[in-house]
């Protein structure tokens, strides 16, 4: 029956293209040939070119016509495509039309792309995207695999330095070797094949069946290819001519397999968008589980009334006389099914608003122009063909720019489908497939309710695959709290917070709320945030707040006096987020846990009451998940410390940390022991072990759902609690740090030490790498040795190395922490080449539709994707060298000329053209207003006493100046915050410095603008005579 649906719809496409008439009037533009002419040989008009003249037009051998039949005939087969596109970024428009859905495995041949063209850009939904990129001259491949057919990259080894993408697909219990290749015509043949026949023999020891298929530049009766041919039993499907560059075409795109039983019908199109090359398809004799729509759920508000809701709310509510969560859900949700009921719809894919109707007729006329020149190669033809090429290219260009013109970025909606259409060309953010495939004991698995289940079965069991303490789990039994208590007493941890913080007993417990509480906890709703399916839309708690806050104010009054979370609100759906790796691996995907909105309301007041207290008992050095800390307050108190060591000539050794599944691993029991050191009450703890136990996760794989399963360990991410825990939970370890310094964020934690004796250093470093390597393993946590490094920072030239346990730790040049790549330099060159590459890559792409855009966009892009890329922890690295500066002049001076469309202007003019600052004049800015936040206690604990105030140094409005000090060296000393901070904070005049507030002060720093650096990067340098 889906079969006969399937061809019901295709038929009928086609014959929308059969009853469509293409054909056009043509004008000769040469009056020499008029006589000559006849009417299927005029050349194409293209200065009077209008909808109308496309109205009439007729080709019955459209292409994609000819697809469609072929899919409609062959609905359940592979298809396998290829075709030598030269250049896809152009011709991207027309290949996801004739793609969409016709052809499930499809390689294009030099599609001379480079890394500053993102992945987004060319993916089509539905497929997953394999890629091998050589530059934007030439060569280059991409490899299409329809998202319901199990496929990995694999790596060949023998085919390394040559254009190559290696593919596994797994068809029904059958592995197939998909090889797409290219070889450009100057490259030896022979060699070429000796890579390929090396590749097969290896390959043959796992693949039964492999598929070379691509532009091989070698005909068929190439003496070689047919030597190849014969060894390895393979056979070329393709017969007829492929390429048409000379007078004599020629077959050089080939399909070669050694199971031509199980492919047929191999065929040959003429599609229009190759210069040259014709598509070749063929039909595999095989079939793959087709997936179910991408289906969504959403609610109707069409004829939704607030004044008749809140009224039905109000009357069902009050004829309860005790109400519950339970009941308060299940009432509050019938009433809004009746008002607004929940519909689904199926998510259609590849949108392409500039593909209008014009576009596409002239391109179909296009493909009929050409098709008639290869079979007649007269200059006429010839000239009629690209005409008509240049005006498809022109028109889609001007199709382009209207819809960007006709956007208004101020109204909302138009704003969603500009960035809609920008962000693809600028970014690889969610370029996964949707589509989740995993490998499970050798078995491909892409059943999705199957893939559901495998995945929620692998998160709630993930301790089983570390190394943690046999006792991780707690056994069935219930375990009362003062038995939970017992058997932690004489825990280090516990032990060290008694001791360390000394808190009375019984010093938190959980207050009743306010109606503005959650008042304020409601508004931190996000609309547009993820969330249990079926549960109270933010939407509607938002809007209706007057329907739900006394309801929920009693029933969370009532949650806390009886230390009872409501069962409803600890259920999870657990969305599984592609990391990176092989997708097929279920150890690459994240668990993001989806909580109902309710939920956060409960955890909201929750972490208030929680986190006030608890705050002042955090570390300093514990900046991951705190209010106003973030990574860069911790990279400039770690890396300005190790630049005021490195002046006075000591070593330093740091050793990077990172833990495994940090937020799954923490131990529940352990976490109230600890709740009870920091001075808890048993009912508030009784209330977070509620909170914790019983709770409940599916896991959700395009609306297919796991069964429910139980978790015992670990805390949700994606919850408002779950990071509060984890930083009370590792807040003790940095007692157990002796002779090294030890700073957290997260997960991520980086021990360093400092002496003038190097063994004495190891010495140190291996003490507390031992120190640590037993909390982890007394507090049910294990570090990923994978990501364990050692960096030297010093004089000494000799190779450094830790050696600890398993640990064999070799000194590191560079070390990406935190996003920022530090080198054992301190010159932070690495890290700003690598920014400079990616906001270079990102100002090619504005450079390449610049011409689309209106000045105001293309300066909304310029902040959005290009001066961003400087915005990210930028004090960390401000004093840079004179040249890693001058790259980032150059990049932005680039991106302002494309901006403005003026490349005579200096950049100072262009910098006073657009009323903006260089890259570091912002950051000095920022920088002062660090000291300024640092000075007036808005800074975290972390930067407390960062900046040194000059002793016996008031004005009359008691104002401190800073102590810079001595330094030795330019780079640890002259080119550091701590250093240069203090002259430039000595330059803001005093008006500015005592501003009552944060904000003023920025306002009258901003309108001042009158600094004069006096670091090198902006003195002018002599030679001879040095920086002046």
């Amino acid at each position: 029956m889906e079969l006969e649906t399937a061809k019901t719809n295709t038929t009928e496409e086609i014959d929308f293209y059969k009853d469509t008439d293409l054909s056009v009037s043509y004008h000769s533009h040469d009056s020499d040939n008029t006589q000559n002419d006849n009417k299927d040989e005029n050349i194409l008009d293209i200065s009077n070119h209008s909808q109308a003249s496309y109205d009439n037009c007729n080709d019955g051998n459209n292409i994609i016509h000819d697809l469609k039949t072929m899919r409609c005939n062959n609905a359940k087969n592979i298809i396998v495509g290829h075709l030598n596109v030269n250049s896809l970024r152009n011709k991207f428009l027309s290949i996801k039309e004739l793609l969409d859905s016709n052809i499930d495995i499809f390689l294009l041949n030099e599609t001379k792309l480079d890394d500053s063209f993102p992945i987004n850009q060319f993916r089509i939904e539905g497929y997953r995207l394999f890629r091998y990129d050589r530059s934007r001259f030439g060569g280059g491949l991409c490899l299409y695999v329809h998202e319901d057919i199990p496929c990995r990259e694999i790596e060949c080894v023998f085919l390394q330095g040559n254009e190559f993408l290696c593919v596994e697909i797994n068809l029904r219990k059958r592995k197939w070797l998909i090889i797409g290749l290219y070889k450009p015509p100057q490259n030896n043949t022979s060699l070429f094949l000796e890579q390929i026949s090396n590749q097969v023999n290896e390959s043959l020891k796992t693949y039964e069946n492999i598929l070379l298929i691509g532009d091989f530049n070698i005909t068929p009766d190439n003496i070689h290819l047919k030597d190849f041919l014969h060894t390895h039993d393979f056979e070329n499907l393709v017969k007829s001519p492929t390429c048409f560059k000379s007078d004599t075409p020629s077959c050089i795109d080939l399909i070669l397999t050694n199971q031509s039983q199980l492919l047929m019908k191999t065929s040959t199109f003429e599609t229009g968008i190759s210069d040259f090359h014709a598509l070749i398809t063929s039909i595999m004799k095989m079939t793959y589980t087709k997936g179910n729509p991408n289906i969504k759920l959403y609610r109707d508000y069409k004829h939704f009334n607030n004044v008749n809701f809140e009224e039905e709310i109000h009357s069902k509510f009050r004829d309860i006389p005790n109400i519950n969560y339970d009941i308060f859900e299940e009432t509050y949700l019938k009433v809004l099914d009746n008002h607004a009921p929940i519909k689904k719809k199926i998510l259609r894919s590849n949108e392409n608003p500039f593909m209008t109707k014009a576009l596409r007729k002239a391109i179909m006329v296009r493909s009929k122009l050409k098709k008639k020149f290869l079979k007649n190669r007269s200059k006429l033809n010839w000239r009629k063909y690209k005409n008509q090429r240049n005006f498809c290219t022109n028109l889609l260009k001007q199709t382009k720019r209207n819809y960007f013109s006709n956007l208004n970025l101020s109204s909302l909606s138009d704003s969603r489908k500009f960035w809609k259409k920008i962000k693809p060309l600028f970014s690889d953010k969610g370029a996964s497939s949707n589509k989740i495939i995993i490998c499970d004991k050798e078995n491909i698995i892409s059943d999705e309710k199957k893939v559901a289940d495998l995945m929620n079965n692998h998160f709630t069991n993930i301790t089983k695959e570390l190394n943690l303490k046999p006792d991780v789990i707690p056994d069935k039994r219930p375990y009362t709290l003062d038995s939970i208590i017992d058997k932690f007493k004489d825990h280090k941890s516990i032990k060290i917070i008694k001791t360390f913080h000394n808190i009375p007993k019984n010093a938190f417990t959980f207050k009743e709320v306010s109606t503005s509480e959650i008042e304020n906890a409601i508004k931190d709703l996000k609309i547009n945030k993820g969330s249990l399916s079926n549960c109270i839309p933010a939407k509607i708690i938002k809007e209706n707040s007057s329907t739900c806050i006394l309801y929920l104010k009693q029933l969370i009054n009532e949650s806390i006096l009886s230390s009872t979370f409501p069962n409803k609100l600890k259920l999870a759906e657990v969305i599984p987020i592609y990391k990176k790796g092989d997708p097929l691996d279920k150890e690459n995907y994240r668990p993001i846990s989806l909580l109902s909105h309710v939920s956060k309301i409960y955890e909201r007041i929750l972490f208030n009451q929680i986190n006030d207290y608890i705050e002042p008992y955090l570390s300093e050095l514990l900046t991951g998940f705190r209010k106003n800390h973030g990574t860069q307050h911790s990279l400039m108190r770690m890396i300005e410390d190790w630049k005021k060591l490195l002046d006075k000539g000591y070593h330093i050794g740091v050793v990077y940390m990172d833990l495994s599944k940090a937020f799954d691993v923490l131990k529940h029991d352990l976490l109230l022991a600890k709740l009870e050191a920091y001075g808890f009450t048993y009912d508030s703890i009784r209330y977070i072990q509620s909170y914790l136990t019983d709770r409940m996760q599916r896991t959700n794989v395009n609306s297919q759902f796991s069964i429910w399963e139980k978790t015992h360990i670990g805390v949700p991410q994606g919850s408002i609690l779950g990071p509060l825990f984890f930083n009370i939970y590792i807040n003790d370890i940095f007692h157990f740090v002796n002779k090294c310094t030890l700073c957290n964020y997260a997960d991520d934690n980086t021990m360093y030490t400092y002496d003038r004796d190097l063994s004495n250093l190891k010495v140190q470093i291996n003490l507390d790498f031992e120190n640590l390597d037993l909390w982890f393993y007394d507090n049910y946590m294990v570090l990923n040795p994978k990501k364990c490094e050692f960096m030297y920072l010093g004089k000494s030239k000799e190779n450094q190395i830790i050696n600890y346990k398993q640990y064999n730790l070799k000194a590191k040049e560079t070390k990406v922490l935190l996003g920022v790549v530090i080198d054992n330099k301190l010159s932070f060159k690495d890290h700003i080449s690598s920014i400079c590459k990616k906001a270079s890559r990102k100002m090619n792409a504005l450079n390449r539709i610049s011409s689309l855009l209106n000045h105001n966009e293309k300066i909304t892009i310029l902040n959005s994707f290009i001066q961003s890329q400087f915005n990210y922890c930028p004090l960390v690295w401000m004093f840079c060298l004179r040249a890693s500066n001058n790259k980032i002049n150059k990049i932005h001076e680039r991106a302002l000329r494309v901006c403005q469309n003026d490349y005579v202007s200096t950049f100072e003019n262009l910098l006073y053209n657009t009323n903006s600052l260089d890259i570091h004049s912002k950051n000095i800015q920022k920088l002062m207003i660090e000291i300024y936040k640092c000075l007036n206690h808005l800074s975290p604990p972390i930067m407390k006493n960062f900046f040194t105030i000059r002793e016996n140094c008031y004005n009359l409005r008691n104002f401190r100046d800073l102590e810079s000090g001595s330094v030795k060296t330019v780079n640890c000393g002259l080119n550091t915050i701590l250093y240069r901070g203090p002259q430039l904070w000595q330059q803001v005049p005093e008006y500015i410095k005592n501003s009552e507030n944060l904000n003023l002060f920025k306002s009258r720093l901003k309108s001042w603008q009158n600094f004069d650096c006096p670091c090198n990067t902006c003195k002018t340098y002599i030679k001879g005579l040095g920086y002046m």
